[in-house]
């Protein structure tokens, strides 16, 4: 598995040296509940490897820029 690899369904932002992995996703995303469980299995993975992973709803995303970038900035530090 290779952190950071994008998919067309959703955002995936990678900040290798802060360990950082960032994904927008929604409900589109998890339609199933084998998708859900394979996204957390995904998580596990990564956060095993020493990886953060945090999850923005594209909703989030849009209508909450600042508070996105501010959550972004912290975790950055």
């Amino acid at each position: 598995m290779r952190p950071g690899r994008a998919r067309s369904e959703r955002g995936r932002g990678l900040w290798r040296a802060q360990r950082l992995i960032v994904e927008t996703d929604g409900r589109a995303s998890h339609a199933t509940p084998v998708a859900f469980a394979r996204d957390r299995e995904r998580d596990e993975r990564l956060t095993v490897l020493g990886y953060r992973v945090i999850r923005l709803t594209p909703r989030r995303v849009v209508h909450h820029p600042a508070a996105v970038a501010e959550t972004l900035r912290a975790l950055l530090r």
